[in-house]
């Protein structure tokens, strides 16, 4: 799980530093640089109990450092009129998404 994990998030942090950089936006090297770590992080956080531990430990402490970030990022949003809840219906989504892969990917589900 996490060397996929790894790669996928590399790719992601720099399409997505190279996306903010390329934007229409004036928020530059710094704001590019700050959403290629933030994508990066998010990518490899979830994965990395996978990279030392096994058993239901692995998925727990997943799902429990991704309820933690979740906490943080809706803590940093207090301009949103229902951080938490937004925050928690985006990460509902996510779920429902990749479970959805999960399931529907040839092969993946047996």
């Amino acid at each position: 799980v996490f060397p996929v994990a790894l790669s996928g998030g590399l790719s992601a942090a720099v399409s997505m530093a190279g996306g903010e950089w390329l934007s229409e936006s004036s928020n530059g090297l710094r704001a590019a640089a700050a959403m290629g770590a933030a994508t990066l992080a998010g990518s490899v956080l979830p994965a990395a109990p996978y990279a030392v531990l096994a058993g239901w430990a692995a998925p727990a402490v997943s799902v429990a450092a991704c309820g933690a970030v979740a906490a943080v990022v809706a803590r940093l949003r207090p301009h949103r009129r229902h951080p938490y809840l937004e925050t928690c219906a985006v990460l509902a989504a996510v779920l429902a998404v990749s479970a959805a892969c999960a399931l529907l990917t040839p092969g993946a589900a047996g």
